[in-house]
């Protein structure tokens, strides 16, 4: 899927960037673990893909969430980029995208 690819492209840039303070390990290790606390949590997936649900309901969710998480900020806008993009259930292959990618520019 070329949205994945291109999702996990702009998250290594932000991180690669100079001066960003970040860590791709550091941020790749945070959304993992983000990932696998929601993917096996039903409520947290009937949340995301009820259409019936506005963009505001679903931030205030994430929001909740990701504060719980104590995400740095940097992958708290990336997972709310991609909740205004109703993108959240493709994050586990955007995370598998940037190994990818990690590998290929070793």
């Amino acid at each position: 899927m070329k949205a994945v690819r291109l999702y996990a492209q702009v998250l290594v840039d932000v991180v690669m960037a100079p001066n960003s303070g970040f860590k791709l390990d550091q941020i790749l290790a945070e959304l993992t673990a983000f990932n696998a606390t929601v993917s096996d949590d039903a409520v947290f997936a009937k949340v995301f893909a009820n259409p019936a649900l506005g963009d505001e309901d679903k931030q205030k969710a994430l929001t909740a969430l990701v504060k719980k998480a104590d995400l740095s900020p940097l992958s708290s806008r990336f997972l709310s980029l991609l909740a205004r993009r109703n993108r959240l259930v493709i994050l586990g292959e955007v995370l598998k995208a940037v190994e990818q990618l990690q590998v290929e520019k070793s």
